[in-house]
């Protein structure tokens, strides 16, 4: 009885689960529920690199775009691309691992230790080495540490 008890509980989670707006977000780098790729790629990782990994898959990290979200910021733009071109993009995620010029040398390493897969957040996110080079290169860049939180 315990058992059909946990699988109806299992069952409504996933249905709550899958119809949340946050579950659009998570589901583009882990469809398993509950994401059982992040806990298996946050094995063996501090607990700020757990954390800083998952504000990377949900896009709530101390960036611009999420932070003027939130109102803690007055523009969601890359402030090193409003110094270095005319392009404001705006600073996300994506803008950060793939586009900001800022990195350029760093971003160079991590395509290096990633391959192919470079590109590609889903299979890095899956992958525990790949994860670690992804962590290596946040804490590189040094661009969490300049955002106010």
């Amino acid at each position: 009885m315990k058992q059909e008890r946990l699988k109806v509980l299992k069952a409504k989670w996933q249905e709550n689960w899958r119809g949340s707006p946050r579950y659009r977000k998570i589901s583009r780098f882990d469809e398993t529920l509950p994401m059982k790729t992040f806990a298996k790629c946050r094995d063996n990782l501090t607990r700020a690199q757990a954390s800083t990994l998952f504000q990377l898959r949900t896009g709530h990290i101390p960036l611009n775009k999420y932070l003027h979200h939130i109102k803690h910021s007055e523009t969601d733009k890359c402030p090193s691309c409003t110094q270095e071109s005319e392009q404001h993009r705006k600073e996300t995620v994506q803008h950060l691992l793939f586009e900001c010029p800022a990195y350029r040398a760093q971003r160079h390493q991590l395509k290096r230790k990633l391959g192919c897969n470079a590109r590609d957040l889903k299979a890095i996110f899956h992958n525990k080495e790949h994860t670690k080079a992804l962590l290596q290169f946040v804490s590189q860049t040094g661009c969490l540490s300049t955002h106010p939180t």
